[in-house]
């Protein structure tokens, strides 16, 4: 919680070769850290943690300026859904944002892992509650039925000898796999 959202707008219909190296090289001068990022051809919007200190902040987003248009979103939160079983699970993107459309939370900004085992969205921090148990109660506490009925994972909760607890959480089993990671 606490993310501030940094959108950046270019003034060109192209954008010229080093945008993005500009784009950075200012944050580093700063000493700005990107939690999350999101490009396309002529826009950048980057999620940053609330340990940017506002004073660096300030002349970084006037820096900005010149590449462009630059709008700040305040009081957002990081919303992220992650497994290693998610490469495998067509549509899980498409669950998601629809489990946090029913529930009324508005998305600002995506992002999904090059490894495919997480994807990331960023929503309003006051909406960050009701989007949490939306998706654990829609897509993690439902899942779990399914990925019993699974081999392979039925084999992976042998190994580490939680068949007998059916109501292990979601959750849990993330935890577990990511220690073993």
């Amino acid at each position: 919680d606490e993310i501030t959202v940094l959108n950046i707008h270019s003034n060109r219909k192209s954008v010229s070769h080093g945008f993005f190296a500009r784009i950075f090289s200012i944050l580093d001068k700063y000493g700005i850290i990107v939690d999350l990022i999101s490009t396309s051809e002529v826009h950048v919007s980057m999620a940053l943690s609330n340990s940017v200190i506002e004073r660096n902040l300030q002349p970084a987003i006037q820096e900005l300026s010149s590449l462009g248009a630059v709008d700040i979103l305040r009081d957002m939160a990081i919303l992220s859904l992650v497994g290693k079983q998610m490469r495998n699970m067509v549509g899980i993107a498409g669950s998601m944002f629809q489990t946090l459309a029913k529930s009324g939370v508005n998305i600002e900004m995506i992002s999904q892992g090059a490894s495919e085992i997480n994807i990331s969205c960023v929503i309003h921090n006051s909406r960050a509650q009701v989007a949490l148990r939306a998706i654990h109660e829609t897509l993690l506490s439902g899942t779990k039925i399914n990925l019993l009925q699974d081999p392979e994972i039925v084999k992976e909760l042998k190994h580490q000898r939680m068949t007998k607890t059916l109501h292990t959480t979601m959750s849990e089993m993330s935890l577990l796999s990511l220690k073993r990671d």
